[in-house]
């Protein structure tokens, strides 16, 4: 994995305030269920992701990392979102996939507890 994905923020705040602005979310009640959506809805995908990963299938889990990486830039998840589009172009060996997946579980993780503390 390249350096940049070492230093690369977790979480955008400005992409939820851009959302919120352009809908005029003013309390954050649609702004909440983005982020209870996206969580309730991210395991399900990384689950996905890395079934295919450990069954060394790399378009199975360029079609996760696809939709995982949409979701995560909704939310201004931008570290996954980059590991997620790594592993949707992925290039390398089927087996070499799993260390960045478990990454994408990693990283998944930092960003719900930082958008746990958002609103």
């Amino acid at each position: 994995m390249s350096s940049s994905f070492d230093r690369a923020p977790s979480f955008d705040p400005a992409v939820l305030d851009r959302l919120r602005l352009a809908l005029r979310d003013e309390s954050g009640a649609f702004a909440a269920r983005v982020i209870t959506t996206f969580v309730r809805q991210t395991e399900e995908l990384v689950l996905e992701l890395e079934r295919a990963a450990g069954g060394q299938d790399i378009v199975g889990a360029s079609e996760a990392a696809h939709k995982l990486k949409g979701s995560a830039g909704t939310v201004g998840g931008v570290q996954l979102a980059r590991l997620c589009d790594e592993i949707e172009h992925w290039q390398g060996a089927a087996q070499d996939l799993r260390p960045v997946v478990a990454s994408v579980r990693e990283e998944l993780s930092r960003l719900q507890a930082a958008l746990a503390t958002y609103l």
